[in-house]
């Protein structure tokens, strides 16, 4: 576009083109916003001609069925909130607009974010766009799936146990959740208000970048982003630009969390795994086992929290229309009614003791590995998965390895790792220091370009 190869509208229309012929299977789109993207279309158009053309100028993106936007609905995939219609933005919303990005539409969650398939009874299951029969993950698998079909260069979503992760990995694209608050929320459905992180689907990590150095910032509407600082313009996308020019990863220093390789572990995700540890040794780096809070451990403090303020949410909505909820989102809201008070405070004090705990042992090192999904991807409707032999249901197995740093606060990425046996996509988790999402970025990016296989 900036070489006017490309006109905002021409692009606009070839991705409203690309959703009418993609979607009817993917279905990801549950609200398309023609005229609106039209006119933002047009408008981006003259602004690029008469040279006053914003960072993301005439950009089509996506929402997650959580997001405000003013004029559209939010339904956040339920029958609870149809007809709901925004009076106004998000605060990430907002920015998306003000940096001249084009709103193509809502994409699809999982019921209320409370769930990692995207198989809602509201608007039906959502498709992984390399094979239609397996799920796209969630509860952000409609940014996903609409990231990974191209249909839009980048996606917003949220991540509370590794709902950005989960389906970046399912459908083998860049997620990235940043430092908590780093992403003001007010305007965005709330799952677990001290565990919602905001965040990104793209194709690159430079697109995360850019899109991050324009959402972060204080957010008056969120406490958790009020006093955020953002970083100096520009720093995000130069540390990707540092990943991307080291000639080899001599100097980096990673770690290994003990025992998490050993519990309940496809033995093809381990292997992929190991083997992508091997080649980052080969590079030059230098992989530390270290003795890190235990995966179920964290995952059990993450889910104790959640179940209790996502029920406390929802309690007066269940009290007035808990038929239109669907089954397995209704039964985890009453159970939270039932989570005692000293349970969730009990969580909520760990969490100290976890962070300390995190960072001793990441104290030194650059950055930790861990596969992002401990098991291949599931088909729609799969309910169980049998590690050892043993049966584990799907959305345990699927939030294990990825649920303990939404607890922590700590920002975590998720790469293309390759292909399974099947030709579905593995996926690695690179996760940084709390506020050091600059760094992240600079070490993720070297081991896409050093370690990992492209897409």
């Amino acid at each position: 576009m900036a070489r006017r190869r490309l006109s905002p509208v021409e692009l606009l229309e070839q991705t409203l083109e690309r959703v009418r012929r993609l979607d009817p299977e993917l279905h990801a789109f549950v609200h398309l916003a023609e005229a609106e993207a039209r006119a933002a279309a047009e408008a981006a158009e003259a602004r690029r001609r008469a040279g006053q053309a914003r960072p993301l100028e005439g950009l089509p993106v996506a929402l997650k069925d959580l997001f405000d936007a003013e004029g559209q609905p939010t339904t956040a995939g339920s029958a609870v909130r149809a007809g709901r219609v925004a009076a106004r933005d998000a605060e990430a919303v907002r920015r998306l607009r003000e940096a001249g990005a084009v709103l193509v539409g809502k994409v699809s969650t999982h019921e209320f974010a409370f769930g990692v398939t995207t198989d809602s009874p509201f608007h039906g299951p959502t498709r992984n766009p390399w094979e239609p029969g397996h799920t796209p993950g969630g509860s952000s698998g409609g940014s996903a799936a609409a990231v990974a079909a191209r249909i839009v260069p980048v996606a917003l979503g949220t991540d509370t146990a590794g709902s950005i992760r989960i389906p970046a990995a399912a459908c083998g694209v860049a997620g990235f959740k940043p430092t908590f608050g780093r992403i003001g929320r007010s305007g965005v459905v709330p799952l677990s208000w001290s565990q919602d992180h905001v965040g990104l689907l793209a194709r690159s990590l430079e697109d995360v970048a850019l899109f991050l150095e324009l959402l972060e910032g204080p957010d008056p509407g969120d406490p958790a982003a009020r006093a955020a600082a953002p970083a100096p313009p520009g720093s995000y996308r130069a540390a990707v630009a540092r990943g991307s020019a080291r000639p080899d990863l001599r100097g980096l220093r990673l770690a290994l969390p003990a025992g998490w390789l050993e519990d309940r572990v496809d033995p093809v995700v381990a292997e992929r795994f190991r083997s992508l540890c091997r080649r980052a040794e080969a590079a030059g780096a230098e992989l530390v086992e270290v003795a890190f809070p235990p995966a179920p451990l964290l995952a059990l403090l993450n889910r104790v929290i959640t179940l209790a303020e996502a029920g406390a949410y929802h309690a007066p909505f269940l009290a007035r229309s808990a038929r239109l909820y669907s089954a397995d989102v209704r039964a985890r809201l009453e159970l939270g009614q039932l989570i005692p008070a000293r349970d969730y405070l009990l969580a909520q004090r760990l969490r100290g003791e976890m962070v300390r705990w995190a960072q001793e042992a990441m104290r030194d090192l650059d950055a930790l590995l861990t596969p992002t999904l401990p098991l291949r991807l599931p088909r729609i409707g799969q309910r169980l998965w049998f590690p050892g032999g043993r049966p584990e249901p799907v959305p345990d197995g699927l939030i294990r390895l990825t649920a303990g740093f939404c607890y922590l606060g700590f920002p975590a990425a998720s790469l293309f790792a390759g292909t399974d046996p099947g030709g579905l996509p593995l996926a690695l988790q690179v996760v940084g220091h709390p506020s050091q999402d600059g760094r992240l970025l600079e070490v993720a990016e070297a081991l896409r370009r050093q370690v990992l296989p492209s897409t």
